[in-house]
């Protein structure tokens, strides 16, 4: 494989987390908006029963249904997470990983090579595979269309720099590549 960049980044529990936040902040942003809104609802109806007098059947679930479905999407808003850091970590250590991983990726001309300091077998990924690219201020992120996403550091790359991963990106699958990092 002709290596045109490497890049290292060394993932634990803190950057996990970060990555998380990252990738799922519309839905929780989502589910937190569905929640207010069915907890308004809740409210709501009780207001129109002390107007309208004792309630029915039907408007007593009603109500009781929106008050459960609004703290059940603002619970799993703020506790998403942890949740899926936490089944990463267990996952990991079922597997008898160590809490802290080395990756390492060599972006080829038509592939990337993914190792870890673990298991050290490289396996390949697809540059069709990528489906977007998140960027923050500490790190990277490589979405791929099976859910899974990598964590990359934008202060380790060898053999270049952050602006020819963007380049190369743009070169390689150029949808996935953020409209700020587009050529």
């Amino acid at each position: 494989m002709n290596v045109c960049l490497t890049n290292r980044c060394r993932v634990d529990e803190a950057r996990m987390r970060a990555a998380a936040r990252l990738s799922t902040r519309t839905q929780r942003c989502l589910y937190l908006l569905f929640g207010a809104l069915a907890l308004v609802g809740g409210a709501f109806s009780v207001l129109r029963w002390v107007k309208d007098g004792p309630p029915g059947f039907s408007k007593v679930v009603g109500a009781f249904a929106l008050f459960a479905l609004g703290f059940f999407l603002v619970r799993e808003a703020f506790t998403m997470v942890g949740r899926a850091v936490r089944r990463s970590m267990a996952l990991r250590r079922q597997k008898g990983a160590p809490e802290v991983l080395e990756y390492s990726f060599r972006f080829g001309p038509s592939e990337i090579e993914r190792e870890n300091s673990f298991t050290r077998q490289p396996n390949a990924i697809p540059y069709e595979q990528i489906e977007k690219i998140l960027r923050t201020g500490t790190e990277l992120q490589l979405c791929l269309k099976n859910k899974l996403y990598y964590i990359l550091d934008p202060n380790r790359f060898e053999n270049g720099t952050e602006a020819d991963f963007w380049r190369l990106m743009n070169e390689k699958c150029s949808a996935a590549v953020p409209k700020k990092y587009r050529a």
